[in-house]
């Protein structure tokens, strides 16, 4: 049986009769004969019918760069603000410490001032002191020179002794070698200690007489002091022991005062020692 070839335009009937009855041939054919460009054609053109539209986009870029360029310049103009604001802070500042070195400098002559001042006061003080010292040994003086005036009547009243003569004091001009020469004999024969006799030796006063009732030797070491304290308390009480170590005698320990605390008040009584109260 003998083939019977077809002219090209029966079969190109046939073939489009057979591809419009069967699609899926249809695009398998095209995928066959067409490339792949032709065939993603139809998604370019989509593409270029939205041209126009970005094209009207792009149409208001001029406008938006006009509003970024004024916003730029804004933001210019607020920086040279800013850049001016500093500046001024700047200056501010110099002006500011400026100032402070100034005021530092005031402070430390103010400072200086005042050391000095403090200096002046000080040594006005020390001299103060020493003037208030002098003055007080000026009033001691006076008030012990005043005591040992009138000791003859207080050792009768007080002291209840008669015959009255200063061995050590002020007005003991006439019994100046008693005293010494007791003291030493009594360090030769160790009675009293170098220390012991030298420390009676500084006593205020000293005084010896009899006794009013029976006229038996009486002797009494007296502290004077305008203000008188526990150091003159025990140094009466110690420095009349060691004179009657020396003379074998009685001896009073005695303070004389213008004023006394009521502790040192006790302390004279718990002591033993005679109390003797005679204002300035």
């Amino acid at each position: 049986m003998t083939s019977q070839t077809l002219n090209p335009e029966t079969l190109a009937a046939r073939l489009v009769s057979e591809l419009d009855e069967n699609p899926a041939a249809r695009r398998i054919l095209l995928r066959t004969l067409l490339t792949d460009d032709f065939l993603l054609l139809p998604s370019k053109v989509d593409s270029l019918m939205d041209l126009p539209a970005k094209v009207e986009g792009l149409m208001d870029l001029p406008a938006k760069v006009e509003g970024l360029s004024n916003k730029v310049e804004g933001l210019s103009i607020r920086v040279d603000h800013l850049e001016q604001d500093v500046s001024d802070l700047k200056a501010g500042q110099v002006r500011i410490e400026g100032r402070l070195d100034r005021m530092e400098g005031r402070q430390d002559r103010m400072e200086g001032r005042q050391t000095r001042m403090e200096g002046r006061l000080e040594r006005m003080e020390g001299r103060q002191d020493r003037m208030q010292g002098q003055l007080g040994n000026l009033m001691g003086r006076n008030y012990e020179h005043r005591i040992t005036r009138y000791i003859v009547n207080t050792a009768y009243r007080d002291f209840k002794m008669r015959e009255v003569r200063i061995l050590q004091g002020e007005y003991s001009s006439a019994h100046a070698n008693e005293l010494p020469s007791k003291i030493a004999d009594s360090e030769e024969r160790q009675l009293i200690t170098a220390e012991q006799g030298y420390d009676l030796e500084r006593a205020d006063l000293i005084i010896a007489g009899a006794s009013r009732a029976d006229r038996t030797p009486a002797y009494a070491v007296i502290e004077i002091s305008v203000t008188i304290d526990s150091h003159d308390i025990s140094r009466a009480a110690d420095r009349a022991n060691t004179l009657s170590s020396v003379t074998g005698e009685r001896v009073v320990p005695a303070v004389i005062g213008d004023s006394i605390s009521h502790h040192d008040r006790r302390l004279a009584q718990d002591s033993g020692v005679t109390l003797v109260i005679i204002r300035e």
